[in-house]
């Protein structure tokens, strides 16, 4: 097989293997066990349990925001806080399959398998064949990978994270900053592009800033994603940090450690308790291999990791297994330095099983992110 054919089949049979082993899983568990049902559980697919348990939770969200635009209303949860690209999208793509919970899971799949192929193609070239491949499995059995699959924006936001990683090192620094552009028009976030495509730039040149060309400009546009949502927030609600301010009927305010404080002072009681505990060991996993990831990857790829640790962690802990599985850097270093077989089926045999859990979990209504 051809090395062209070979990076495109590769995270092609990665992503079929795993994704209808998923699909499978938690048809069956709604198969033999229907969802909770109540006020607001909702389904798009009642009679089609092989498409239900993907559109969940901020799946609605989303879908109100494609079928109805965003609302606002004071001291309520409100859509504004979930940015307009993905929905944008899939309003785009819905004439063609005519139902938008549809699209929408079609849409993150699409966008998940692209992304595998980026990835594979990334690693391969740092680290070789075995470390891509040891990474696309750690990011596909990853406990909150599911999401990937659902009506969320994580597919979109790590395709056009890793698309702005992958022109970047080609130094097309025009495509890398628009897609960091979209990236930051996809989830708040995104921003964290800018700093780490400046200092990728800079790592470039060798930090010679007598190198630097006209071309560092584009990066200029990088803020314009998420400047243009809060425009556009100030003329329909006359608040351009709305998006920021409503996150607190979600429990979210910047500097919240009261959770960390509680998962650490406490002794795990129930399932919130245990859940929390488990983000909390997650995040210091992840905040681990920031080291490794500067030694091996660079200054750039470190500061993106970190970015997206941090920005959550200081909020909360809610959603942190959703938010971490999306850091592609921190799957990059576990592909690469997790060498012996032993570490390597026992972390894809633990992945493996807390997904599946999560992912069943979350197809009944569970409460996850």
């Amino acid at each position: 097989m051809k090395n062209k054919q070979k990076a495109i089949a590769i995270p092609l049979i990665v992503f079929l293997i795993n994704r209808a082993s998923l699909f499978l899983i938690v048809y069956l568990g709604l198969l033999f066990y229907p969802p909770r049902q109540g006020p607001g559980l909702w389904r798009a697919f009642p009679h089609n349990l092989f498409l239900d348990g993907w559109v969940r939770w901020d799946s609605g969200w989303y879908l109100s925001i494609v079928s109805h635009g965003y609302s606002y209303l004071p001291d309520q949860q409100s859509n504004v806080v979930f940015f307009p690209l993905y929905p944008l999208v899939i309003k785009i793509f819905n004439p063609i399959f005519k139902y938008p919970p549809l699209t929408g899971i079609i849409i993150s799949n699409i966008c998940f398998l692209i992304s595998l192929i980026i990835l594979y193609d990334i690693v391969k070239r740092k680290f070789g064949e075995t470390a891509a491949f040891k990474t696309l499995l750690f990011l596909t059995l990853f406990p909150f990978s599911f999401f990937f699959s659902t009506v969320y924006s994580e597919s979109l936001f790590l395709l056009l994270m890793l698309l702005s990683f992958f022109y970047s090192e080609k130094n097309k620094w025009g495509f890398a900053s628009l897609c960091a552009m979209l990236c930051s028009a996809t989830r708040a976030v995104g921003i964290a592009l800018l700093p780490a495509l400046l200092l990728k730039y800079l790592e470039k040149i060798e930090f010679d800033f007598t190198k630097i060309k006209l071309n560092v400009i584009y990066l200029l546009i990088i803020p314009m994603g998420i400047l243009s949502y809060m425009f556009f927030l100030y003329i329909k609600f006359g608040d351009p940090l709305l998006f920021l301010k409503v996150q607190r009927m979600w429990g979210r305010h910047i500097f919240n450690f009261s959770p960390h404080l509680h998962a650490l002072s406490h002794l795990p009681r129930n399932y919130p308790d245990i859940l929390y505990l488990f983000y909390l060991v997650l995040t210091i996993f992840f905040g681990y291999l920031l080291w490794p990831i500067f030694r091996y990857l660079g200054t750039s790829y470190a500061i993106l990791s970190l970015c997206l640790i941090s920005i959550p962690f200081i909020t909360g802990l809610e959603s942190m297994g959703r938010y971490l599985s999306v850091i592609f850097p921190n799957f990059i270093i576990m592909g690469y330095v997790i060498n012996t077989k032993k570490s390597c089926y026992s972390i894809y045999i633990l992945f493996t099983i807390l997904l599946i859990g999560f992912s069943i979990f979350f197809s009944h209504w569970g409460w996850i992110t």
